[in-house]
């Protein structure tokens, strides 16, 4: 091996070495970040629950962040949101809260995660407590897939997701929707009504209850869903179904 070949496979090496490192770094401070808002967590869930006396947990929060609940997001975008992992136990007592929701949320983790995250929910809620959950619909992205005479809305919704993640493409095809959902959402499982209806009841859950977007007959979980603002009303409401649930006992 002459002295460049040797050179040139040191310094990839160095290169490879050092986006490692910096992965690792970057990593870790994450981690410390988290951990760091976990200790903090404690003192604003107390006050929180000493100061509220409908209380009300929204889970998955992002930059929304609703007054009168306590707001709650694995990566907290602000210091009014505690860090909190749904796949893992929920750091509050039995019988907690009065509400509980969350938005596109459930899809983003793997399914054995959601039953157990359900059955969480349960626990913390009152008796007569109530969940509210918006989430992608499978049915939506069967009918944009197999419906020939699409609608309007679909079409729009189609040529949406082409142009902003298939541009090279030079056409407009269904297929791309649902590609663009599995791969471009970075989903772990889409619901259909049935199942997560089942999955709500085997919970624990009774009176479960499909709702329209942003809709609800309970005044504290009307007008809550808020991803219309990021790919606008008429596509939340074309891709989202949502299920209210409740805590009998």
């Amino acid at each position: 091996m002459n002295s460049l070949e040797s050179y040139l496979k040191r310094s990839r090496f160095l290169r490879t070495l050092g986006r490692a490192i910096k992965a690792d770094i970057n990593m870790l401070h994450s981690e410390g970040y988290r951990l760091w808002k976990s200790f903090a967590r404690s003192e604003k869930i107390q006050n929180y629950l000493l100061s509220h006396k409908v209380r009300k947990l929204h889970l998955g929060a992002g930059p929304n962040i609703f007054e009168g609940w306590l707001n709650a997001d694995f990566d907290p975008q602000s210091d009014e949101v505690i860090v909190l992992d749904i796949t893992e136990p929920l750091p509050f007592p039995d019988r907690t809260f009065d509400y509980i929701f969350s938005e596109h949320l459930i899809a983003q983790v793997p399914h054995k995660d959601v039953i157990s995250h359900l059955q969480e929910c349960y626990r913390i809620l009152k008796p007569n407590g109530k969940i509210r959950i918006a989430t992608p619909d499978l049915q939506f992205l069967i009918d944009i897939y197999i419906v020939k005479d699409k609608t309007e809305i679909q079409k729009r919704y189609i040529q949406k997701v082409v142009d902003a993640d298939y541009s090279e493409t030079g056409f407009y095809h269904a297929a791309f929707a649902v590609n663009g959902c599995f791969f471009g959402w970075g989903v772990q499982f889409i619901y259909d009504a049935v199942t997560l209806q089942d999955v709500l009841s085997r919970a624990g859950f009774s009176q479960i209850t499909r709702c329209a977007v942003k809709e609800s007959t309970d005044s504290h979980l009307h007008n809550l869903e808020r991803h219309g603002t990021v790919i606008s009303e008429e596509f939340n409401t074309l891709q989202t179904m949502v299920f209210e649930g409740t805590r009998l006992d």
